[in-house]
């Protein structure tokens, strides 16, 4: 992960997954409305360039 960081180019997106133990993240299906135990997370960092900084955007998704 730290070589990722260092040497990615900007645009450039790792994926990260993973379980949950615990109870402590929950699901709302837009579906539904009913709240549900999340089991999984996917963590997505992209390496994005604003204005000369570089940022790194990091969107995470919880699944049943």
């Amino acid at each position: 992960m730290d070589d990722w960081l260092k040497n990615a180019r900007t645009e450039t997106k790792i994926d990260i997954e993973g379980y949950i133990s615990g109870s402590g993240a929950i699901v709302v299906e837009s579906a539904d409305r009913i709240r549900k135990v999340a089991r999984r997370i996917q963590v997505t960092i992209t390496k994005k360039e604003h204005n000369g900084m570089t940022y790194y955007v990091q969107t995470v998704k919880l699944y049943q």
